[in-house]
Parts: C-alpha cells; structure tokens; sequence
C-alpha cells in the first residue's frame, strides 16, 4: 500500500503568556514586519467569527497578524515562501518550507505563534511524521536547520534557522512571562495537523497508529496502546465523516482524511475540505487552546497573588480584598467574553469543538482556579475578621481612656466643689472657723489625697 500525502495542512502552534496591557501590545507590534489580517472563517456563529477581528467589534478580544516579506528578511527566513529548508538530524534528512508564520494577540494576556509548515509534493505518512516530530522541538539540540542562500553569481552558503530563538526575539516586544514550559525561551511546539492521503486504509490498526504519532506529535517508534486505538473507548478519536477522523491530545490536534472512491467527495476532500482545515477548524482550535491558556494563567495570577497578600500584611485587609477582587474581575470578564461552550450550529463542527474542550481539560481548569480564588477568600475573610477584632479592641481601649478622662476630670473638680458648697454655707460652726483658713487646705488635701488613692486601688 502507498502512504502518500496528497494534500497536507501542519501548523506549530507556540502558546505564550505576556506581561504588558493588551492594547499597549497591539500597538508595539511593527507593521512592517506583521500586517493585520482578517480571519475568513464559515458558518460559525457571528459573535464568535468576530472574537478575533480587526474590526471595532465590541465581542472582539483579539487579533490576528500575519509576518511580511520584509520581516522574513529582517529574521533570518528564506523570501521565498515554498523554499525548502534542511532538517538534518544525526542519521536522516527531511525537507519542509515555512510558507508563512502569524501572530493571535488576546486581551486576556495570552498569544500564540503560529508557523506553518510545507512539504514536498509525494511525501509519505511515515516522513510527514518523523519531520513534525523534530520540527516541534524548537530548541534544536537533535538536529540542525538551514537552507542555501545565494551570495553571489555562482556562490551559495548555507543559512541556519533556530527556531526557538526567532520566536524569543519575535516575542521580546511583549514583555512575555511565559511559554507554559518552566522555561524562559520556548522548547517545543503544539502540532496541528491534517493529511489527505492517497489511498484507503483497510487496517484501521495502521490508520489509528498513525493518528496517535500524528495528534501526539510523536515518531514511528512510539507504539499506541489498545485503548489509544480505539475509537469506541477513547474520548480522544471522533471519526466524523466515513474517511476522515480526528484525534486530540495536550500536545496537538490531528486530522487523517482517507481515499474514496466516490469522485465528487473525493474531490471535496482534496480543493474545499483542505481550506476549512487551514481556517474553520482551525479557528475552533486556536478558540479552545486561548480558553486553556488563559485559564492556565490566570491560575498561575492566583497561585502567586497569595505571596502578594502576604507582602501587603495581614492588616491591610482592604487592600487585599482589592488584589482578589482585581483577579475576580478579570475572571468574570473571561467567562462572559471568551468562554463558549457551543460556536455554531454546524454538527461536525461543533462536535469537535466539544472533544477539544473536554480533552483539553477546560472544566477542571475552571473548576481548579474557582478552588483557588475560593481560598484565597477564605484567607481575606480570615484576615478580615483578625482586623475586626483589633478594631474592636482598639475601640474599646479608646472608650475607656475617654472614659478614665472624664473621670479624672470628674473626680478633680468635685472635692472643689464639695468643699467649696461646705463652707459657703451660712452655718454658726463655719462662721465661727472661717478665720481658721488652715482648715479648708487641710479637708482639701485630705479629699484630694482619698480621691487619689481610691484611683489607684481602681485601676
């Protein structure tokens, strides 16, 4: 049986994280280097055909940037779309050219490099996969890619591409905190990818096998176990139309078409089909890794806003219910803008949208970070009530000195009071001392001094 590749569509995929405010990043981007482009997508729902679009749509919550010629010069690329670079590993040589790289930009602080990959014309199933399992690998330490570069009329030299560093330096302008690696500069790839191949495959062994090396981005030595291969037990294989199935996984999405012998669906799978696979479908991708993405950041804001809380102290409760109250805000605005549960009406394409979603563990995802914002509430609300019962304290304390005050004050002018009204009373025995002023000191000092230890006793 022939495995060849009639038709292809193979996308590395490059989520990021990023630090500065989305609009601030729209506007840094040079337009000499990446024009913004509309996305031709079909029968999606409108809100959602307009979720990345250069238009001032209020659904709008990204964009969509394609490289230019001038740019492909600037980094290092070869100007001719189609021409094939050289993977050369230690043993094998594989061929691929790099017709285009975009950008998607999402207000949510989180993007994606797309590169998209060309292959020659003939090329088998078994190469497409062992080249996407190399190309993936950014970093570049199993192999080497160049291409020939003329220098003059009859010289050429060899030009070396790396791909994880065209994409820091792509992405230096972002400010980016991120590749969701636990690296500072991106390693690998996510794999989107769809072959039309020009035969049919009797095995669905051998069809299964080469979805799994496809959706996991895998070589032909990694073997699928039973249950991979399954399309019955396996949530991760939808097999849509008679000849052409798909499979999910956390590190791509696959598409295998087979042949037909029906002329007028073959023809669809070969012209149309292969353009719903470079926008629709692949639109519906990219929507569901930004949900994944953004939620994956938003709960790493959480995990590191509980060091936060501590740096602002325990007694600045108010200005920790700000900091939750600003990552509650942000969640919230995720949810009512860029969270969909259903994008169309059309049943294919919502099925697939629906696997993704569940393979790609959006609900625990949610599930995770509502945990996390719960307790970091539960810390404010701790922190709150400890403050609540200072206050408290400290108005008790402050009532009390009021209090001591008054009596103090109270307690000084009464004996003046007491002995004053004494003795200006009209009585026969006062009159008779009033020439005896010794008298009114001493009784004064005698109460003063009874007032004084009486206060003492009652502290």
């Amino acid at each position: 049986m022939h495995t060849e590749v009639t038709k292809s569509a193979t996308f590395l995929i490059v989520p990021f994280a990023y630090d500065m405010e989305y609009k601030e990043a729209v506007t840094t981007i040079n337009h000499d280097y990446f024009k913004q482009t509309e996305l031709k997508t079909e029968r999606l729902f409108e809100h959602v055909e307009k979720l990345v679009s250069n238009g001032n749509h209020p659904e709008t919550i990204g964009r969509h940037f394609v490289m230019t010629q001038k740019a492909r010069s600037k980094f290092g690329l070869p100007n001719k779309n189609d021409l094939l670079l050289t993977l050369q590993t230690k043993s094998d040589q594989y061929k691929y050219s790099i017709p285009s790289i975009e950008l998607y930009l999402f207000e949510t602080q989180v993007g994606f490099w797309v590169i998209k990959l060309g292959f020659p014309e003939g090329t088998h199933i078994d190469t497409l996969i062992e080249t996407i399992y190399y190309a993936k690998k950014l970093e570049q330490f199993e192999y080497d890619l160049y291409f020939t570069k003329r220098t003059g009329k009859d010289e050429v030299t060899e030009q070396h591409v790396h791909m994880g560093s065209l994409i820091s330096e792509l992405s230096q302008s972002f400010q980016v905190s991120s590749y969701f690696e636990g690296t500072d500069n991106p390693t690998h790839a996510l794999v989107y990818s769809s072959a039309k191949m020009n035969d049919e495959v009797e095995n669905k062994s051998l069809l299964t096998s080469y979805l799994f090396q496809l959706r996991r981005s895998f070589k032909s030595t990694y073997k699928p176990s039973v249950v991979e291969k399954d399309f019955d037990k396996n949530p991760g294989l939808l097999a849509l139309f008679d000849n052409s199935y798909w499979g999910i996984s956390f590190e791509g999405l696959a598409n295998i078409v087979t042949k037909t012998d029906d002329s007028r669906t073959e023809e669809f799978f070969v012209s149309g089909y292969m353009h719903q696979i470079e926008t629709t479908y692949f639109y519906i991708y990219i929507l569901a890794l930004h949900q994944k993405y953004a939620l994956l950041r938003l709960s790493n804001v959480a995990s590191k806003l509980s060091y936060d809380l501590e740096q602002v102290g325990e007694e600045n409760y108010t200005e920790q219910n700000l900091l939750i109250s600003k990552l509650r805000n942000q969640i919230v605005r995720f949810m009512l803008r860029s969270s969909y549960n259903q994008v169309t009406n059309i049943t294919h394409y919502g099925h697939l949208y629906e696997m993704i979603r569940e393979n790609l563990r959006i609900n625990d995802l949610f599930d995770e970070l509502h945990d996390e914002l719960d307790a970091l509430s539960s810390y404010t609300d701790a922190a709150e009530k400890r403050m609540h019962l200072i206050e408290e304290q400290e108005k008790k304390v402050a009532t009390e000195k009021f209090n001591n005050k008054i009596t103090a004050i109270t307690l000084f002018f009464l004996p003046v009071t007491v002995i004053t009204g004494f003795f200006g009373m009209n009585l026969d025995f006062i009159t008779d001392i009033a020439e005896h002023w010794w008298l009114l000191l001493l009784s004064t000092f005698v109460i003063y001094l009874f007032v004084v230890v009486w206060m003492n006793e009652n502290k």
